[in-house]
């Protein structure tokens, strides 16, 4: 059985905060007094009022690269910063059930990846790969799943690419001149999953 949009969005939420915690863990273990934990210190100091208190939850390792401004300066560019941005409302809608269709849902996989490159996590980062790449193939080539034309629908190929607000409202992703395209924003731009409400 092929695994949902939210089962997918989960997963790779999971592996997101694989990969952050030893890169926050490493950049806040300078700032953190007397070898305390970075996030009871955190917690002290008010700034990390999440339900979960988790090391294991991205919202909490997101928050904390936002919020710590200086422990992470220079670790992330302008453009990774915004990752950051994105996944923290992404991750809200997610816990709050909001619908995630395969725009969206590939959209976030692709940010995740980025951003754990970017930290280099990169055994997590071809994890979401895989999952991208996965649910990336054709449709008739899904376990009992059909082709769009034999469903009745149009195919992604054909369907205009008019850019359209993100999903949860997201903000612009921001590209460098510099930006290297990983090999599934080349996969979803061939599959035409480059647009709509979350592009």
């Amino acid at each position: 059985m092929e695994p949902s949009n939210r089962d997918l969005v989960g997963k790779g939420f999971e592996l997101l905060a694989e990969g952050l915690e030893p890169f926050v863990e490493r950049h806040l273990a300078a700032m953190v007094p007397g070898g305390m934990d970075w996030l009871d210190w955190l917690s002290r100091r008010g700034q990390n009022r999440t339900m979960t208190q988790s090391k294991s939850d991205p919202l909490v390792l997101l928050r904390a690269i936002n919020d710590q401004e200086k422990a992470f300066k220079g670790t992330l560019s302008r453009a990774e910063r915004s990752y950051v941005q994105e996944l923290w409302e992404c991750r809200n809608n997610w816990a709050h059930n909001s619908v995630f269709n395969e725009a969206d849902t590939h959209r976030l996989l692709d940010t995740i990846e980025r951003l754990l490159r970017a930290v280099g996590a990169v055994t997590e980062a071809d994890e979401v790969q895989r999952l991208l790449r996965d649910h990336l193939r054709p449709a008739a080539h899904r376990p009992g799943q059909q082709a769009p034309h034999q469903a009745g629908g149009q195919t992604r190929a054909n369907a205009r690419a008019t850019p359209g607000p993100r999903h949860g409202g997201a903000s612009a992703r921001t590209e460098g001149p510099g930006d290297s395209t990983p090999p599934t924003r080349r996969a979803m731009a061939a599959a035409g999953l480059g647009a709509g409400i979350f592009a």
